[in-house]
């Protein structure tokens, strides 16, 4: 417990962060079973704009590289979960490929763990933005498959409202988290 309070304590136990200001993590996770994803560039751009209102409304390019060579092994599939602010609204997406959740084979019979199980009853596919958008960790999860082939890039752009509003004496805060053990990308 002393070594797991010090790990949280320094912000290293991979936890998402509460905050009541403005939030992004961009998670990938690798499900194609290669090693690609330490090869891979990515950059990422957020645009905030304050309405008139005091609402805020982002968008958020993320871009992926894969500098590899055009190799059947060296494609990279992630399912990207982009977490923005809880009550966050989506109003265009791009970018992502239309891939199906893999389903479990029905022949066998599975335990679904709880904590997946719960994950998965808050999360719904919205077909006309292409993602599927959800609850994880008190925030809104917009997400979906990225595919990219060696020597390809692709770009995903995400716009949202948050459900957050600027008062006359307020100042505009982000919080933007890094995916525990994910590379640093710009």
């Amino acid at each position: 417990p002393a070594i797991q309070k010090s790990i949280t304590d320094f912000r290293w136990a991979g936890q998402v962060s509460a905050t009541d200001k403005d939030y992004l993590q961009i998670n990938s996770s690798n499900l194609g079973g290669t090693k690609t994803d330490r090869a891979l560039k990515r950059t990422a751009h957020i645009q905030t704009t304050i309405q008139d209102d005091g609402s805020i409304l982002n968008q958020v390019i993320y871009t992926i590289t894969n500098p590899l060579p055009n190799n059947p092994g060296l494609l990279n599939r992630s399912f990207v979960r982009f977490f923005v602010p809880g009550g966050s609204k989506v109003l265009a997406a791009d970018g992502f490929n239309s891939l199906e959740m893999p389903k479990l084979p029905t022949e066998q019979k599975y335990i679904q763990d709880g904590v997946i199980e719960n994950w998965n009853k808050d999360l719904e596919f919205d077909p006309i933005h292409n993602v599927y958008a959800g609850k994880e960790s008190g925030k809104t999860i917009i997400a979906n498959w990225v595919e990219v082939s060696g020597g390809e890039t692709k770009t995903v752009t995400i716009t949202y409202q948050t459900p957050l509003k600027l008062h006359a004496l307020d100042t505009y805060s982000l919080l933007w988290e890094k995916q525990s053990g994910m590379m640093s990308f710009e």
